[in-house]
């Protein structure tokens, strides 16, 4: 996918180099890929596990190990949503959360111990489409390359999950709110730029919910806490909200549209722009829906996944339904 592979290219190609050989497993109902196989942007922690078990007793040591990661976490979050607000823009479909059943990427269980957790970004990784007419369909998203984005994580300190984006997601209803403008967008009665400020404008309040609850009686120090949220504002708002204006960064549009200096030079005039804008959402959703994972992919046939398992992983085996080097350009 193009504006994929330019937009996670910078990132994910830097941090996924790991050192596991394993094929994909299924573990309870979900099935996890490693951060090795590289068919998404996810991002591993870039520490050994000598670095990651000497530093698990101090989550203040953790958290400056994972302090980058916990800012493209944030980040991921806002422009992953703003592709499936484009995504489902006019479809009049009516997506429903459904249960997350992939992950691409995963944490470290080392002496016993959860170390760390794959982390997913998006706030809906997973739907299930209806209209008016109809009980609930498969998702439109479904076996496309984005279906995997939504899908990939961030490899994290486990209290990132338990402390922050469980409230997030949940308690504060993040996921749910993000739903209902998803919906909105999907019935035209929002196009996906108001529907990613929409989003913002939440997070924002959640975020502020949450600062006024820190305290001293959680398990996290409260100094991780604070720098733990403060990273997560810098990495959801930083250079893509105008703080003057409440609205988006022009700049910041314009990147996730991928537009060409010509045509960000016609966007100068406020007639054209957003012609120009909505012609590039136009295209981008045909990109999104169009591009559909190989056959083989594993996560078309997880019959194949359990199969090969077991008939593949010798040490100088790949199984058969992997691609041995795949890389960002090639999968995503």
């Amino acid at each position: 996918m193009r504006f994929f592979t330019s937009y996670f290219a910078q990132t994910s190609l830097y941090y996924s180099e790991r050192f596991f050989s394993a094929p994909v497993r299924a573990l309870g109902s979900r099935i996890r890929y490693h951060y090795s196989e590289n068919y998404t942007g996810a991002l591993v922690l870039p520490i050994t596990d000598e670095e990651l078990i000497a530093a698990h007793a101090s989550p203040i040591k953790l958290l400056e190990l994972s302090r980058e990661n916990i800012r493209l976490h944030a980040k991921f979050r806002v422009d992953l949503f703003f592709y499936l607000l484009v995504a489902y823009y006019k479809t009049g479909l009516t997506p429903q959360l459904a249960p997350t059943v992939l992950q691409f990427g995963r944490g470290r269980h080392l002496h016993g111990k959860t170390m760390t957790q794959g982390c997913h970004s998006s706030l809906i990784p997973s739907l299930i489409d209806q209209n008016t007419l109809s009980p609930p369909q498969k998702c439109i998203l479904s076996n496309t390359h984005f279906m995997n984005s939504l899908n990939m994580t961030v490899e994290l300190p486990s209290w990132v999950n338990t402390w922050l984006d469980n409230r997030l997601e949940q308690n504060l209803q993040c996921r749910k709110n993000a739903l209902k403008v998803l919906c909105h967008t999907a019935a035209d009665e929002m196009n996906p730029i108001d529907g990613l400020e929409k989003l913002l404008h939440l997070l924002d309040q959640a975020f502020n919910q949450i600062e006024t609850r820190l305290s001293h009686k959680e398990n996290l120090p409260l100094v991780v806490q604070k720098s733990l949220l403060e990273l997560t504002r810098q990495g959801t708002f930083e250079n893509h909200w105008d703080d003057k204006k409440q609205k988006l960064n022009n700049d910041y549009i314009e990147s996730l549209l991928m537009l060409t200096p010509f045509q960000k030079q016609q966007t100068q005039n406020s007639k054209q722009k957003l012609n120009i804008w909505h012609q590039k959402m136009s295209e981008l959703q045909q990109e999104i829906l169009s591009s559909k994972v190989n056959l083989d992919h594993p996560a078309v046939y997880k019959d194949r996944i359990l199969n090969a398992r077991d008939k593949n992983s010798g040490p100088n085996k790949t199984p058969r339904n992997l691609h041995p080097g795949a890389s960002v350009g090639q999968l995503i």
